[in-house]
């Protein structure tokens, strides 16, 4: 998938990608694992345009399609 928006977390220790099928990505950046993926899709895959991170870098909001959407990073909701 195109990743088309992207963020860092804790320092540049955490990278959160978006791509062009409406996934959030939770990344480790010292060893490129996964830590979580959220799908944001609710009846397209629309992209991720744009992300924005909360200052205690627990909370995240996407712009997706036509919409924002909110999710607790450590909950996933």
């Amino acid at each position: 998938n195109k990743i088309v928006s992207m963020i860092l977390l804790n320092g540049g220790k955490q990278i959160v990608t978006g791509d062009r099928l409406g996934y959030i990505r939770l990344w480790d950046s010292e060893t490129g694992k996964l830590l979580k993926a959220i799908s944001i899709k609710r009846f397209d895959d629309a992209p991720v345009y744009s992300m924005a991170v909360s200052p205690d870098g627990k909370k995240i909001v996407a712009a997706h399609n036509i919409s924002l959407h909110f999710y607790d990073l450590m909950l996933n909701k």
